[in-house]
């Protein structure tokens, strides 16, 4: 008969292969039993690499050669892994390898013995922390040996077009390794419902996720915070931010109070309530809580480990959003520096970091020195990830952008096409990254002054946005504001109004006080100011300053922005001096942050001169003409 203790682990083993699409998870037996339970389940899409028929130490190369030889296997066998981890330097190889392992997307069954299993619990943390679930075989008497049946449970099903159904072969009177099992697969589900943007479906397959593990691990088990983590994120996908805040500070507090503040999945949490801050536009709070990651990182990691890099460049992207451009090229700088190192400077995360750095220096109006940052990236992706891969579409992008800013539209159209291509094909016509591209197209169109031909394009962003997203999400009111502005460069200024105000209807239900409600406000003032409505437009800029001022501080150029369209609103109403007090101060933000050189520090030059000129004091309207004349001399 079979040991009674075992019938669990096989039940667990066989839905893992029915139904996990990817994963780490150990075997714990003797070399024997590993065998013998290997062997009930070798046929189907598995694949068995047996370190007895390959005596010598684990090397990913080795796998990665036989991952090649079966490319149909969703589920590896590792069997008799404690021959191949002997030595400390093949454990060492396989902690360092757990990320490489993980991105061929497969299932692995890690099969060794309880000595093996504790000597990485001690000396590979990192691998060891990507485990899902642990599987125990006790030995069994083999004269009395009966073969155990492999337990066959519907798969749920591959075509949810129809909607969802978490409770679909679910029994809920399954004992309690079958229950924790059905969670996973509900994990899984999620995950794969998230890569197709159906975060809808996602939550419902999470939430049944999480009513398993609370009931049967409790709240504040390490399994339910991971199924709360995964819920946050999908919140945030949504653009629901307060709600996915929430659900990540659950939890950070479990996994502080049980994993400990210095485990790799408390500092995943802190990373993450990072970025949900960032997204809400509390800038200075994303910095805390990645400066939190980063000290522990840098302790227990060390400056030189990928994942202290991935927090770098977080770090410099919160940066970048408060306008502190010099701190994110540092920030940049030092993730790069440990790509180069690690990763080298032909790998995706290297060419990443590449395309970041030529993004701040086209916000500083350095677009050729941004050109020259994303042909670096550009080289890269298209040698190592080929000319159809969404990455090499996301450089195509930037070099589209940078093209865009230097007036240079037909080229900024040439690349916004390449990477079009691209998207359709890879993440098809219904995707957000698809639909954001469009928008891109649509805004060299509005540069061109082709409206019409813009708000086209921007329809086509929209009705992805809201059949994918909703007509509730942030990245739809971003649309709705864009469409906003092609009308009411078309004088419709009525229609203008509408659009921006159903793009401020969902901001500020969404956010607090976050720069997108002041980029909203603002654009309503243009259009109150185009209307001859001066009082109102000045009503408008003020609320965005109050934001900008607070949220981004006095030396953002989006503040500087508003300190020039307020006196732009003074000039129109004859009160000169007022208008000079503002464009000055503009100025000098602008030639402090961006530099003397930038676009729209050679704008307010332009605008104080007119403003001297009405004054009457032609010798100061000339010397900042000639100083935007000169600026613009240099560029061409």
């Amino acid at each position: 008969m079979k040991h009674t203790d075992n019938i669990a682990s096989y039940e667990d083993l066989g839905w893992i292969i029915s139904h996990s699409d990817e994963g780490f998870y150990a075997l714990i037996a003797s070399s024997k039993m590993q065998e013998s339970v290997v062997s009930h389940y070798r046929s189907g899409p598995v694949a068995v690499y047996d370190y007895k028929e390959h005596p010598d130490d684990y090397r990913f190369r080795d796998v990665a050669v036989f991952l090649e030889e079966h490319p149909q296997a969703r589920t590896v066998f590792l069997l008799n892994m404690q021959n191949a981890l002997m030595k400390p330097e093949a454990v060492r190889r396989l902690n360092f390898s757990r990320d490489m392992l993980a991105r061929t997307n497969r299932n692995f069954i890690f099969c060794m013995t309880e000595e093996t299993f504790d000597e990485l619990n001690r000396h590979a943390f990192d691998f060891f922390s990507f485990l899902k679930l642990k599987l125990r075989f006790e030995d069994e008497l083999e004269e009395t040996e009966e073969k155990p049946q492999t337990f066959q449970i519907p798969a749920l099903p591959k075509d949810l077009s129809e909607g969802v159904n978490p409770d679909e072969g679910y029994d809920p009177a399954w004992p309690r390794q079958r229950q924790l099992t059905f969670a996973i697969a509900m994990m899984n589900q999620a995950e794969a419902m998230n890569l197709k943007n159906r975060y809808a479906d996602a939550l419902q397959f999470l939430e049944k996720a999480i009513e398993i593990r609370e009931e049967f691990l409790g709240k504040n088990h390490p399994e339910t915070a991971s199924a709360y983590f995964a819920k946050g994120k999908t919140l945030e996908k949504k653009g629901k931010y307060a709600e996915a805040l929430n659900l990540v500070q659950k939890a950070v507090d479990i996994r502080e109070n049980i994993l400990g503040k210095d485990n790799p999945y408390t500092v995943e949490t802190y990373n993450a309530i990072g970025i949900i801050s960032r997204d809400s536009g509390k800038y200075d709070d994303a910095l805390k809580w990645y400066q939190k990651a980063l000290d522990i990182q840098e302790r227990v990691l060390g400056t030189d480990h990928p994942d202290t890099a991935v927090t770098y460049n977080n770090m410099a992207n919160a940066y970048s959003r408060l306008g502190q451009y010099e701190e994110a090229l540092k920030c940049y700088q030092k993730a790069l520096d440990i790509r180069e190192r690690v990763l080298g400077t032909e790998h995706p995360d290297t060419a990443g970091t590449y395309n970041n750095i030529a993004i701040v220096y086209s916000d500083l109006g350095q677009y050729e020195e941004a050109l020259k940052w994303c042909q670096k990236a550009l080289d890269v992706n298209e040698h190592i990830l080929g000319t159809e891969h969404s990455d090499t579409a996301v450089t195509y992008n930037n070099m589209a952008n940078a093209y865009s800013r230097l007036g240079q539209y037909e080229e900024a159209l040439r690349w916004y096409h390449k990477a079009l291509n691209i998207k359709e094909q890879v993440l098809g016509t219904e995707h957000p990254d698809t639909a954001t591209t469009y928008n891109n197209i649509a805004l060299v169109y509005y540069h061109l002054g082709k409206y019409e031909d813009a708000l086209k394009w921007y329809h086509k962003a929209l009705n992805i946005k809201e059949r994918v997203l909703g007509t509730e999400h942030p990245d739809t009111a971003v649309t709705y504001n864009n469409m906003a502005n092609a009308y009411s460069r078309l004088g419709q200024y009525e229609e203008a109004l509408q659009w921006h105000y159903k793009a401020l209807n969902i901001k500020e239900r969404v956010f607090t006080e976050h720069p997108e409600i002041a980029t909203t406000y603002n654009n309503i003032a243009v259009v109150y100011s185009h209307l001859g409505k001066y009082e109102d437009a000045l009503k408008w800029y003020q609320k965005a300053l109050n934001i900008r001022e607070r949220v981004l501080g006095t030396e953002h150029p989006y503040t500087a922005t508003t300190y020039n369209n307020i006196a732009l609103v003074y000039y129109h109403l004859g009160k000169y001096e007022d208008a000079l007090k503002l464009y000055k101060k503009a100025l000098d933000i602008c030639e402090r942050v961006l530099g003397f050189d930038h676009p729209d520090t050679s704008a307010i030059y332009n605008n104080i001169a007119k403003v001297y000129g009405k004054l009457g004091q032609h010798e100061e309207a000339l010397k900042y003409r000639l100083k935007a004349k000169n600026n613009t001399a240099l560029k061409n």
